[in-house]
């Protein structure tokens, strides 16, 4: 099994794009275009504080795009950027005041690629279950045998969302680049409200 790096993972990417393997950008081509060249950037710069700037905009064209196939209507985008906006201004502070703190604006976009990598490499089809199908089947046959039972009326919610199931199959692209793009998006109000506790206990004691 071949070692895999960053490069190698964003080049897988912008592959399965170009080929139309995306569900949520197919067809979209300044968006695939735009993605294309953030993704090159990110691979050619070397300085961190560039590369943040870079994926900010990934995270942002990606975020618009995937949650867009979802659903078309953008009302929210702007809060939700502005708030991503501060979240990457607390991340660079936080990265310059400590040295070990680990980067979260870059290790969103990394979970997405390297998910979207293993789901659809060919190295990896034998031991990675389709984790989407397999619940699927079991929804489908649960829900047909529900149907089919005299007491369907009283299953009728858990038969409505077998219906929502597999519509999500046809998003699952689109959900998985959500979920992983926002996944951490409420660690700058953890971690303040952790260094609020520690600054208030600080000043109880030195009172």
């Amino acid at each position: 099994m071949a070692f895999i790096d960053e490069n190698k993972v964003l080049k897988f990417y912008l592959e399965q794009m170009g080929n139309d393997k995306i569900n949520f950008l197919k067809g979209k081509e300044k968006f695939k275009s735009r993605i294309a060249y953030e993704i090159n950037q990110l691979i050619e710069e070397k300085d961190m504080h560039h590369k943040i700037g870079t994926a900010k905009k990934l995270w942002k064209l990606l975020f618009e795009a995937a949650m867009s196939y979802i659903d078309p209507d953008k009302r929210g985008y702007d809060d939700i950027f502005s708030y991503f906006d501060e979240y990457v201004n607390f991340e660079e502070l936080i990265f310059a005041s400590d040295s070990f703190y680990r980067d979260h604006t870059l290790h969103c976009l990394w979970v997405y690629f390297l998910g979207e990598y293993l789901r659809k490499s060919d190295e990896y089809k034998d031991i990675l279950v389709d984790e989407w199908k397999q619940t699927q089947m079991v929804i489908e046959d649960f829900a047909k045998s529900l149907n089919e039972s005299k007491h369907r009326e009283i299953f009728k919610d858990f038969i409505y969302i077998s219906e929502i199931i597999n519509r999500c199959v046809d998003n699952r692209d689109a959900i998985w680049c959500v979920t992983s793009l926002t996944h951490d998006l409420g660690y700058p109000i953890k971690k303040i409200s952790k260094i609020n506790k520690a600054f208030k206990k600080y000043s109880h004691t030195s009172m």
